[in-house]
């Protein structure tokens, strides 16, 4: 490819809005030109499918579906892009929150990479910037022949948002980042959610399911751990919520707890007796993988996938997997977490 290309590909009336500022970019670093053009042709391909909104869902296609669901949920780390663009303000030069332009090209297409190869029907994902980064996304997966025409991130205060990509339709959405709770036991402080906890409503073969994707407080200094717990019992409390109002609800509760198996904040999503939810994450096959996060040296499981009782028992046991290929380890410091259910 040409140096001049960029210009010419700037300048035609083709080529869509969101694709212009990473052409101005290209203009003065032909080097990365290559990447750009390669994006042309899945921009031009996605004209007139709508894009990801930011609380809505992109585009009409997508399936009710029958047979397996395939859900993934990945904490992406740090999934910003190279502009100052965030609601939240922390994306300013100097910031953490403002990557280099070839950066986050590389980031992208490593973090497309990896959800293609484990091709899930819904991915729930952490630690994205914003709606344009999960439009991006999306846009790479189209390019590697995988679609997801839904997408969903609401806005928060914080530049670690929560986002869903899905090839069954969103039928309703829901943020619970001002609800206000305190800890089990407890009448104060209270404590709203660190980012969210994203609630999306679909249908699959005829069942009505509900996907609350969270990703609690961190353990990083200074450390709370009763936040961390508050932000979990109410989760659960949501999700309780959600099956007094539809026994008949498949329920899911995945994402980064932050959070090891038999911690408080972990007992108080999984909860106990007839009403104990199934967590796929520690059921990974074979038993060496079960871990998604290395800290000093430790593995630790702190990424999980909780079911009802309902969805738990149409889960297909054998199909659990948490990968660490090279690719994940090179996308992210944290392995995504995929089981299929096979739901009726």
């Amino acid at each position: 490819m040409s140096e001049e290309d960029p210009v010419r590909l700037k300048d035609d009336p083709g080529v869509p809005e969101l694709l212009r500022a990473d052409l101005d970019r290209v203009v003065s670093q032909p080097a990365l030109a290559f990447d750009v053009e390669a994006g042309l042709a899945r921009f031009r391909a996605s004209i007139g499918e709508g894009g990801a909104g930011e609380g809505g869902s992109a585009g009409a296609g997508g399936s009710t579906g029958t047979g397996g669901l395939r859900i993934v949920n990945w904490n992406t780390r740090n999934f910003f892009n190279d502009k100052t663009d965030d609601p939240s303000g922390h994306d300013g030069p100097g910031e953490a929150g403002l990557l280099s332009t070839s950066a986050y090209l590389v980031k992208r297409q490593m973090v497309a990479n990896v959800i293609h190869d484990l091709s899930p029907d819904i991915a729930v994902l952490q630690e994205l910037e914003n709606a344009q980064v999960l439009e991006h996304l999306r846009l790479e997966l189209q390019a590697l022949g995988s679609d997801y025409p839904h997408s969903l991130l609401i806005p928060t205060f914080d530049i670690r948002e929560i986002a869903i990509l899905s090839k069954v339709p969103i039928e309703s959405s829901k943020t619970h980042q001002d609800d206000e709770f305190v800890a089990p036991g407890t009448f104060a402080p209270t404590y709203s959610y660190t980012r969210d906890c994203l609630e999306a409503h679909m249908t699959w073969n005829g069942r009505k399911l509900v996907i609350l994707g969270v990703h609690f407080r961190s353990k990083f200094d200074p450390d709370d751990p009763q936040k961390r717990l508050a932000e979990a019992a109410h989760t659960r409390k949501i999700a309780d919520g959600i099956a007094a109002a539809d026994p008949e609800a498949g329920i899911l509760i995945l994402g980064d707890f932050n959070d090891l198996p038999n911690s408080p904040p972990y007992n108080a999503v999984i909860g106990s007796g007839m009403g104990a939810y199934t967590n796929a994450s520690v059921l990974a096959l074979p038993e060496s993988s079960r871990w998604t996060y290395k800290y000093m040296g430790m593995l630790e499981l702190i990424d999980q996938q909780m079911s009802n009782p309902l969805l738990a028992g149409m889960l297909d046991t054998a199909s659990i997997k948490i990968p660490h290929t090279a690719s994940v380890e090179d996308a992210s410091d944290h392995a995504p977490v995929s089981a299929t259910y096979n739901v009726k």
